[in-house]
């Protein structure tokens, strides 16, 4: 039963544990099968019992060439006396007689079979070195880390080298970044995904309006990045977030070890206007004086519920994202005074000469952000450039299946 019991609990490990603990699994329960084979086979229940002159129908199935010494049959013989044969009729003319060494010789020959299975899946499970990530469910982890005298909150998603997450905006909440946190996750990588100071699980940290600046956040990241033990980020960013990692690798270029900015601002704020511009664009005159309309009276997060319509390619798909928006999907006070910061302090172009770290600007083939791109590509003129098809701001939603190959080879960079 022991050996049947594996056979069931193993295969479910896979894909219901983490590598580390299956691998703990699967070794205790090889342990407890293969000493059997290189031990006296006169001390195992897993030894070929004696085969016996008898019409075995069962033993059959197997291989019925093997013998076992006569102490084991005697200790077996012990255990299921002769006096229990059981005599199965086939047919009214002929009855095949079951003796305990057929039975014995039966249930070595199944559980050598069960043993051989469950080695396969612990050398499948060696091999592959992890949980494949199809398999495995992502979980959420929260965590918090120290930040000129606050408390900022983040959330990680996988195991393997660190991708810190930065949301867009700025004030944005980050949750809407979960679904690329976990893709990231499911590429191999830890992903943690960052509530910037006032938004989110850092709501309490916005409080202190002299931090939310250029310098705070590049303050909050390195704070991150020390709690983390890293000694050097990689980063997945989006939108205004690319301009919060420009504005860090600016600061500590030696502290990058990689970049992907998806459809990011530029090396300053001088073009964001004309993105917007563009956005425009794409809205009708209806969705225009909407927009205004908005704008005039403060409410910013309806505005950004028409702008988010022009900044996909696919409506259907730009609506169903606005129904899922986390709440707050903006947070005013915040990104007023982020933005209003960085529109004074922030012109990193001449710094980001000093970063060696691999950069991938990735964007939507029709991203408005594209407008803010010469800049980058100026500053890392060595940047893999990639465009995402049929997508504008949002690739990842709107054509996963090209974005997800895309990011797993930037990372890998």
């Amino acid at each position: 039963m022991r050996n049947v019991w594996i056979l069931v609990a193993g295969p479910a490990a896979i894909y219901l544990t983490p590598s580390l603990n299956m691998a703990v699994f699967l070794g205790i329960a090889l342990s407890s099968i293969v000493p059997t084979y290189a031990s006296d086979p006169t001390k195992s229940v897993l030894a070929p019992p004696a085969a016996t002159a008898g019409n075995n129908v069962v033993a059959a199935l197997f291989h019925p060439r093997s013998t076992m010494p006569s102490s084991a049959a005697t200790r077996l013989h012990r255990r299921c006396p002769r006096s229990l044969n059981v005599t199965a009729p086939i047919s009214p003319q002929s009855s095949t007689t079951i003796t305990p060494d057929d039975i014995g010789r039966s249930r070595w020959h199944a559980e050598r079979f069960v043993s051989r299975v469950a080695l396969f899946v612990g050398a499948f499970v060696l091999a592959f070195g992890r949980t494949p990530a199809f398999a495995a469910e992502i979980i959420a982890a929260p965590g918090s880390f120290a930040a000129a005298g606050a408390r900022l909150a983040y959330t990680t998603f996988g195991t393997g080298r660190v991708v810190v997450v930065l949301a867009g905006g700025p004030g944005l909440n980050a949750a809407y970044m979960i679904p690329l946190a976990r893709t990231i996750a499911k590429a191999g990588y830890r992903a943690v995904l960052l509530d910037q100071r006032g938004t989110g699980g850092s709501v309490a940290a916005g409080s202190d309006r002299a931090q939310l600046t250029d310098r705070g956040t590049v303050a909050d990241i390195e704070a991150l990045r020390v709690a983390l033990h890293e000694a050097r980020l990689r980063f997945v960013t989006h939108s205004f977030g690319g301009g919060m990692a420009l504005a860090y690798a600016a600061a500590h270029p030696t502290r990058v070890a990689n970049m992907v900015l998806i459809g990011s601002v530029g090396t300053d704020l001088s073009t964001v206007d004309r993105f917007g511009a563009i956005l425009m664009t794409h809205l009708s005159a209806v969705e225009r004086k909407s927009y205004a309309a908005a704008q005039r009276a403060g409410n910013d997060a309806k505005a950004l519920d028409i702008q988010l319509l022009a900044e996909f390619d696919d409506r259907t798909k730009a609506r169903a994202t606005i129904a899922a928006e986390p709440q707050p999907f903006i947070y005013p006070a915040v990104s007023a005074a982020i933005y209003a910061d960085f529109t004074k302090a922030y012109r990193v172009g001449p710094a980001l000469a000093a970063v060696r770290a691999p950069v991938t600007l990735l964007t939507g083939s029709d991203d408005a952000a594209r407008a803010m791109e010469a800049s980058l590509r100026a500053a890392f003129p060595h940047a893999h450039r990639v465009y995402i098809a049929r997508s504008g701001h949002w690739p990842w939603i709107e054509n996963p299946v090209d974005f997800d190959a895309a990011l797993a080879t930037a990372l890998k960079r």
